[in-house]
């Protein structure tokens, strides 16, 4: 996910779900996640900290809060994170060919954050790793209770495991985190997947209307959602179309077509993808962010439970 996706995410969960909008969790490194990272790391020719170099060279200057080793769109890469003043700059590389995917500036200010840790990414992996013969895919700097620490995601011999490093000392303790991975499978049948049906924070009925308002940095941001009396079937259910229109500063920067469906069962919502089309000075400049469950190995996942 590159930064403007992961920006609009942040800014829906905040706005309209809390802390309830979150995956479906499995137990602390759940088999096939170990799997599934061990198979994915043989495609990679290059570690996130050798990605976190190649990013520099081509964000020229900058702190690092964030490196991922992800899935995006069904390629393989890694998506760095720089703090650069007040804004921020994501770097994607192509993880089996170091080639640059896109690069893109946001407004949003982690000045702050950056300034607030003494150890950096590299230092963070290295005291992850600790000479253990480990992969890290993924180090990403928050605060916790006032202070910078380092969440660092490794998959070890056995398992995939998160730990959090103190970043305020230049001397860091390693400690496990209880923090278990996301689910990549969901024991869901299609048959029980409608597209229209709702629970107590998601509406999924055409007519519904949501507006979202506020500050994204320096610039105002709307967000108008609207689910459709439209459908479209997507690897093999049939969802329900939601349009979501987002402007800044009273300009049109992005509109997308979204597909969920509910489950009859439970409830519980999942998202099959989205159709984005990102406006530049009032014309279509790219589709960026767009994935379709079944397209290019990307699968269905749940958004609400």
């Amino acid at each position: 996910m590159n930064a403007s996706r992961r920006s609009k995410t942040i800014l829906l969960a905040s706005l309209v779900l809390s802390f309830l909008l979150v995956g479906q969790r499995s137990a602390p490194g759940a088999p096939q996640d170990h799997q599934m990272w061990q198979d994915l790391l043989q495609k990679a020719s290059f570690g996130l900290t050798e990605a976190v170099d190649r990013g520099l060279k081509e964000a020229k200057t900058g702190t690092v809060f964030h490196a991922e080793l992800e899935l995006d769109k069904g390629k393989l890469v890694y998506s760095i994170d720089f703090a650069q003043g007040s804004e921020t700059f994501n770097v994607v590389l192509d993880a089996a060919t170091g080639k640059l995917v896109e690069t893109e500036r946001e407004s949003d200010d982690m000045s702050a954050l950056v300034a607030a840790c003494k150890l950096d990414v590299k230092g963070a992996v290295e005291q992850a790793l600790a000479d253990k013969p480990w992969s890290a895919i993924e180090a990403h700097l928050v605060m916790k209770k006032d202070r910078p620490v380092w969440k660092v995601r490794v998959v070890t011999v056995k398992a995939v495991e998160s730990l959090e490093i103190d970043a305020s000392t230049g001397v860091s303790t390693v400690t496990t985190s209880n923090e278990a991975p996301y689910s990549t499978e969901f024991i869901v049948e299609r048959d029980e997947l409608a597209a229209t049906g709702r629970n107590p924070f998601f509406i999924l009925e055409p007519g519904h209307e949501l507006v979202l308002e506020g500050k994204e940095g320096d610039d105002e941001v709307r967000l108008v959602i609207t689910v459709l009396d439209q459908t479209r079937v997507v690897d093999g259910v049939t969802t329900r179309v939601v349009e979501e229109h987002e402007s800044k500063n009273g300009e049109l920067v992005e509109i997308s077509r979204n597909y969920f469906a509910i489950s009859k069962r439970t409830n519980d919502v999942y998202y099959f993808g989205e159709e984005v089309d990102i406006y530049k000075d009032g014309k279509i400049a790219s589709h960026d962010g767009a994935w379709l469950s079944g397209v290019d190995g990307a699968r269905f996942g749940l958004i609400m439970p």
